[in-house]
Formats: C-alpha cells, structure tokens, sequence
C-alpha cells in the first residue's frame, strides 16, 4: 500500500484499533493480509456489499424472465462451482431445494455461451483461497482459448 492511498488523518488523531484479518485470508502473505484489513476498514466495502444486496433480486428475476442461452457467443466461460453449497437446515427454504436452484443455475451459466465448460471445485466460497491452483488453472484455461481461438 502506497502512503498515498491511505486516509488523511489529523496529526493528534488517535490510531485507530488494530483490526485481525479473518481467518480464511490467513493463507495469504502479510502483505496481503495488511492490505486486507486496510480495505475491509472502508466504509465504501459495506455500501457496495449493501448495494448488491439492493440489486441482485431484481437482476436475477429479469435475468430469468428472458432466454439468456448463447448471448455471450462462442467467448470463453468457465463457470468455477462450490461442490457442497453447506446450506443449514435453520433457513426458511429447506437446504436440499437451496442446493438444487444452486446447481440449476450454475448450469444455466454454461449456456451463455457455446464455447463453455463447469468445473466442479471442492471448496467453499473463497474457492480463490482454498483453491488456488484449481482457481488459476481454469483462468490459465480461458486464457488459452482466448489466445489460440479454441474450443474449452
């Protein structure tokens, strides 16, 4: 982090508490987990997040209210899906029909484009994370594609 991109505070401020990085980031090196903790300060994460929350339910209604199949041509997708979702049993929705939709929809992501492929990815959401190598293998795979104008 650039000492530019940090907040301006005034000089007899206090610091501000020293905050952990959760637990799942702990895979990353300290500079990253430093740069973690900084961004997860922000205020702007939780409005975006907030946001989302805001937007996703009418996005996806639209989304699903019209054919999307081959909008995306022949570019390359390679949808990365959770095996187990984990859903709970304490949600008003019973977790095997949670786990069905997920699935359904994973699927459907596939289909915005002819040149696309789903792989199954044991881990949880942060695949990135748990997953590194199955994560960077996939974008390596698209990248191919991209570049040598194949087929996935």
């Amino acid at each position: 982090m650039k000492g530019s991109d940090k907040p301006a505070r005034p000089a007899d401020a206090t610091p501000p508490p020293q905050q952990s990085v959760d637990a799942m980031y702990g895979v990353l090196p300290p500079s990253e987990q430093k740069m973690r903790v900084w961004a997860q300060s922000l205020s702007e994460i939780e409005d975006a997040e907030s946001s989302q929350r805001e937007w996703s339910a009418e996005h996806f209604a639209k989304w699903l209210a019209a054919p999307q199949a081959g909008t995306l041509g022949g570019i390359p997708v390679v949808v990365l899906t959770r095996a187990e979702a984990g859903y709970g049993s304490d949600l008003d929705v019973p977790a095997a029909q949670l786990e069905k939709e997920r699935k359904e929809g994973q699927a459907k992501l596939t289909q915005l484009s002819t040149n696309s492929k789903q792989i199954v990815v044991h881990a949880g959401h942060n695949m990135e994370l748990e997953k590194p190598d199955d994560v960077a293998a996939a974008i390596r795979q698209v990248v191919e594609a991209v570049r040598y104008h194949a087929r996935l």
